[in-house]
């Protein structure tokens, strides 16, 4: 709970009239729902920390982000995109971005770029998104998971052995 006030007297810190922050203050305030998923997922794992569900997550969060971030720098700071088997939609909006580039032969870790194509939502991936997708999603079915077997545990297997 420390912790928590912590988090929150920081924010309350950072948010007085600093020019530098009222962009972030703005994109808060306008992306309430943003913000309120984010404060979610916040606390979400800090339960999910606490209880150790899944302490690797933090690592495979550390690893995908790493793998990203390489890839990005080792190509001049864009992420590279192979767009074989992608919607013209999604082709336009990348090429309109200034973190993406188009990849090609000369695309250095090009197995770490965004090649991984989600036909049904018309997306590119890459192997760094993978990984932390995983890494957010298998501490919580882990904790279910646990919470199903301790209600299981203590609903039956307790008055059997009473």
């Amino acid at each position: 709970m420390v912790y928590i006030q912590g988090l929150f007297l920081y924010i309350t810190l950072l948010f007085k009239n600093n020019k530098q922050v009222f962009f972030v203050r703005r994109y808060l305030v306008e992306k309430i729902w943003l913000t309120f998923f984010l404060l979610l997922l916040f606390f979400a794992l800090v339960q999910i920390v606490k209880s150790r569900a899944c302490f690797f997550a933090i690592y495979f969060v550390l690893l995908g982000s790493f793998s990203n971030v390489l890839v990005s720098h080792v190509n001049g700071g864009k992420m590279p995109v192979f767009f074989d088997h992608v919607s013209s939609h999604y082709v336009d909006r990348v090429i309109e971005s200034d973190r993406h580039q188009n990849g090609n032969d000369d695309t250095k870790l090009a197995f770490l770029s965004d090649i991984i194509v989600l036909n049904k939502i018309g997306h590119i991936i890459s192997v760094g998104d993978v990984l932390i997708f995983l890494a957010l999603i298998t501490p919580f079915f882990i904790l279910v998971r646990r919470s199903t077997y301790h209600f299981l545990i203590t609903r039956y297997m307790y008055p059997i052995l009473l």
